[in-house]
């Protein structure tokens, strides 16, 4: 039982979304690493980047997925997905269904078969106007491919203000406006061009309030895009609540505990929209869907 709720609690930990930051722009010099960090003792610009993040809502794919869909219904919903990761034991089996094309990347949960949680992963880069040698970048990719993709970079600058792991290559072709690539955590979260990073870098696609059916089997199923009141009125009231900050805004997690097993469940609101749920049943619990 302990290394079944451990495996489950990674499979959680894999969804967490990171808040990225942006680092500053260096020197014009061939192939120039710059690091700065809070011993350097220079003013941070980072709370101005901060203070301009704009909130929008968005329709997703992800709001038509439900707790207890076997993969095959995911896959109708939300297509193939970018990649799978697998953690197994001989009491459980986890799936991470990762669909980093999206307008914001989702990780699909399952738990021996069936859907048991969905993230949304909240960032959001502007990438207008890229240049064509740049436009094979896609959100999520890993610093790996970039380079196999662009090559060593004209400049690169790592950022250690936070815990989070920032980056920004930027790329020079001849004949072609220049491209500033951002990472967080090692993977890509977005583009602009030139080689100075803008203010206005950083934003929030929240879901889009999810189309509920009115009736039927699954009409009172959790969806992406809900409000805490719609989730107290299937669920009740929580546990317990957490709340939090992401990118300035409020967050909230209800936390729905089962005593003596190791059944738990969460919902993670943004400015009061659900961004994540996340059920870690009994063992079988979907097995009589």
């Amino acid at each position: 039982m302990k290394l079944r709720l451990h495996l489950c609690l990674v499979a959680f930990s894999l969804t967490a979304t990171a808040i990225p930051s942006i680092a500053q722009t260096p020197t014009s010099r061939q192939n120039q690493v710059h690091t700065q960090s809070q011993a350097d003792h220079k003013p941070s610009f980072l709370p101005k980047i901060l203070t301009d993040i704009k909130i929008k809502r968005q329709p997703l794919k992800s709001s038509l997925l439900y707790e207890g869909m076997t993969q095959t219904e995911i896959e109708k919903v939300m297509g193939k997905p970018t990649d799978i990761k697998v953690f197994s034991n001989s009491d459980l089996h986890i799936e991470i269904l990762n669909y980093r094309q999206e307008p914001i990347i989702t990780k699909v949960s399952m738990i021996d078969g069936y859907l048991s949680g969905v993230t949304s992963e909240l960032k959001t880069i502007t990438t207008n106007n890229i240049p064509r040698f740049a436009q094979g970048i896609k959100i999520g990719m890993s610093r790996q491919e970039v380079l196999k993709l662009m090559g060593e970079p004209f400049s690169e600058q790592r950022n250690d203000i936070s815990i989070y792991k920032l980056e920004r290559l930027a790329y020079v072709k001849d004949g072609q406006l220049p491209v500033n690539i951002i990472l967080t955590d090692g993977r890509v979260e977005g583009m602009n061009v030139g080689l100075e990073t803008p203010d206005k870098i950083l934003g929030v696609i929240l879901p889009a309030e999810p189309a509920m059916p009115k009736s039927g089997p699954v009409y009172q199923r959790i969806r992406i895009g809900m409000n805490p009141q719609q989730v107290i009125s299937i669920y009740g009231q929580p546990t317990f609540v957490q709340p939090s900050v992401f990118k300035q805004q409020q967050v909230v997690d209800f936390v729905y505990a089962t005593l003596n097993t190791d059944a738990s469940t969460r919902f993670t609101f943004i400015n009061n929209v659900l961004t994540r749920f996340s059920f870690i049943p009994q063992a079988n619990l979907y097995h009589s869907k």
